[in-house]
């Protein structure tokens, strides 16, 4: 009788506890009407399978401790992730591309994560996408909850935002695009030719 007792116990601490976490709905269509979307493409173009394999990504919301400007400089490494990580799920009808799921965690008092803009961060193997929104977190007191679609607002820091860059059969829709973090050589590089060029202009002032 006593662990029966328990067991109903522990089980009711969990039920208030999913009931008092907060949750994000993470998109990048409007699911209800299924009438404005931006699907998600790689570096070359070619849209973001749908699945959960590792070409699929992932896709996490939460925020960064950096300032915004080193986030559009290529640098990560701040991301606080907020609940579960999702793939690109196709949007429940198997589209490449498109992407809508939830993320739940409980945000107590004193949480970090109040008051901080959510950010979605994009995975695909070395590409990124960065969209900061204009919704902030908020302790679940007793619940909290936030509609994150990229389709519908957002601030792009890293990657790109292409028009008319893809079709998931309805015709082309903009879309955004992955963008890798160029290699420190990369940066070398483009530096001794900024620099080359100074010293060229240089001479024939």
């Amino acid at each position: 009788m006593r662990k029966l007792t328990l067991s109903l116990l522990g089980a009711s601490l969990l039920s208030a506890a999913s009931m008092f976490a907060a949750t994000i709905s993470l998109s990048n269509t409007n699911v209800g009407a299924f009438d404005v979307y931006n699907p998600i493409i790689n570096g070359a173009g070619a849209l973001i399978p749908a699945g959960t394999s590792t070409a699929s990504g992932t896709i996490e919301v939460g925020y960064f401790t950096d300032a915004d400007s080193i986030v559009e400089g290529g640098t990560f490494s701040s991301f606080q992730s907020f609940g579960t990580a999702g793939t690109m799920d196709g949007a429940g009808f198997g589209y490449d591309g498109l992407y809508t799921f939830n993320s739940s965690e409980t945000i107590a008092s004193g949480s970090p994560f109040i008051g901080q803009s959510i950010y979605t961060f994009i995975t695909v193997g070395s590409e990124y996408l960065v969209v900061k929104s204009g919704i902030s977190f908020g302790e679940d007191a007793p619940s909290f909850a936030a509609d994150v679609d990229i389709a519908a607002e957002g601030t792009l820091l890293w990657g790109n935002f292409v028009t008319g860059g893809a079709d998931i059969g309805a015709g082309a829709v903009d879309a955004y695009q992955l963008v890798a973090v160029p290699e420190p050589s990369t940066f070398a590089l483009l530096g001794g030719l900024l620099a080359l060029t100074c010293v060229m202009l240089r001479r024939r002032a």
